[in-house]
């Protein structure tokens, strides 16, 4: 049963993207959520697909800086997966690696923050990222983001807010963002 599985999450990878064999290392995770990204769009998950997507460009920043800048960024030291054996025969990622993608987590938050006028200013560490990023156009992947996250706050509080977006803006939204991020990430394929 579990080979049925497998298989069918082997073809399904293939089907959205190819041979991941000729992938580098630390995109896999890239890939693994843009294919699971389309087939919520090929099934009408829109929320999950949502999900998936910011999760996905959190991970794409995070591959971007690589563990070690993002904990330079923090004032933390280099991250290094070995030093803890039993978390990695758990299958479980590090807590220093979940630290550093919660940090981007929150940065990413802030933009939208101070996007939306939420804010008294840029944190420093916010102002820090943004600076490292720059070369890989960080305000794009913010906004990219902060739409995002906005799209999923609509569906998980029900449309209770101002400004109601309807199920078919929300499925034209998820392409047009998923769109977007696989031109900025470099992925989009025919």
């Amino acid at each position: 049963a579990i080979k049925n599985i497998i298989d069918f999450i082997d073809n399904t990878i293939d089907e959205c993207f190819g041979d991941v064999r000729d992938v580098p290392e630390d995109m896999i995770n890239i890939v693994t959520g843009l294919c699971t990204i389309k087939w919520c769009q090929k099934y009408g998950l829109v929320q999950a697909g949502f999900t998936a997507l910011e999760e996905t460009v959190i991970s794409y920043i995070y591959t971007l800086l690589g563990s070690d800048v993002i904990g330079e960024l923090m004032g933390k030291p280099a991250c290094n997966k070995a030093e803890n054996p039993e978390d990695m025969k758990k299958d479980k990622k590090s807590d220093s690696e979940r630290s550093r993608r919660e940090f981007i987590g929150r940065i990413v938050t802030e933009y939208d923050k101070l996007s939306q006028n939420n804010s008294t200013g840029p944190t420093e560490e916010y102002l820090k990222v943004a600076e490292k990023l720059r070369e890989y156009e960080p305000i794009r992947l913010f906004v990219l983001v902060s739409g995002v996250k906005q799209a999923r706050n609509d569906m998980n509080h029900f449309g209770f807010s101002t400004d109601q977006r309807k199920s078919a803006d929300l499925k034209r939204d998820l392409d047009r963002f998923f769109c977007e991020f696989e031109e900025l990430a470099g992925m989009r394929r025919s």
